[in-house]
């Protein structure tokens, strides 16, 4: 099951990508509640009504592979891991994870190996938990401060839950590199996103394997 985490000012794309992929939920939110809580919002919904093996979410600047589902559900039955992100973007923000993220692609493509493997989720664009592990991730990432972005709180959870994250290689789902509605980082510089934050390959696979390369 898909849900969709979108700001108001993004309504018509995220109603065109709930369309594409059958998502079942839209969660729309005007600035007052904020990415977080939309996002546990959204999550919340998909552990109460989910009654398929993984929970998705896409972020509205989500773009979709042509066969987004087909190769979805290659994906995630190949997937090493109960925590995979579809994406798996530059860090132009970090000089040190864009050039492992960049070596890690290099080693992937050589080894055919379809995964990398990390221990910190980079990106909140299009994030799958498998079913019956979303309940326990949503109680750990309540309990810290409400200003852990939700990749950093995610990460926070699977760390401690020992699991980590499986990038599938290439990316399914690429990222829409327009104006955040996220102005500027409050996590650590204060400076407005710079542009860049697209997938390092996107693409699809006619099948896929569970082969893995760290990151």
């Amino acid at each position: 099951m898909i849900g969709i985490v979108a700001h108001l000012s993004r309504a018509a794309a995220a109603r065109s990508l709930a369309e594409r992929v059958g998502a079942a939920f839209v969660m729309m939110d005007d600035g007052t509640r904020g990415c977080n809580a939309n996002h546990l919002d959204v999550w919340q919904a998909l552990a109460t009504n989910c009654t398929d093996e993984w929970a998705v979410i896409l972020e509205d600047d989500a773009v979709v592979a042509d066969d987004f589902l087909a190769q979805l559900d290659m994906v995630l039955a190949a997937a090493p891991s109960d925590l995979v992100s579809l994406y798996r973007g530059h860090n132009v923000n970090n000089p040190a994870f864009e050039t492992n993220g960049l070596a890690a692609g290099t080693s992937a493509t050589i080894d055919d190996a379809h995964w990398v493997t990390g221990g910190h989720l980079l990106h909140a664009v299009a994030v799958c938990i498998r079913q019956t592990r979303v309940h326990d991730m949503l109680a750990h990432v309540r309990l810290l401060p409400a200003t852990f972005p939700i990749d950093q709180a995610i990460s926070h959870w699977a760390k401690g839950a020992d699991t980590p994250i499986g990038y599938c290689w290439p990316s399914i789902v690429d990222h829409e590199d327009g104006e955040s509605v996220i102005l500027r980082h409050h996590r650590y510089d204060k400076l407005p996103r710079p542009k860049g934050r697209v997938a390092y390959q996107f693409g699809s696979r006619s099948d896929w394997n569970s082969e893995t390369v760290p990151l």
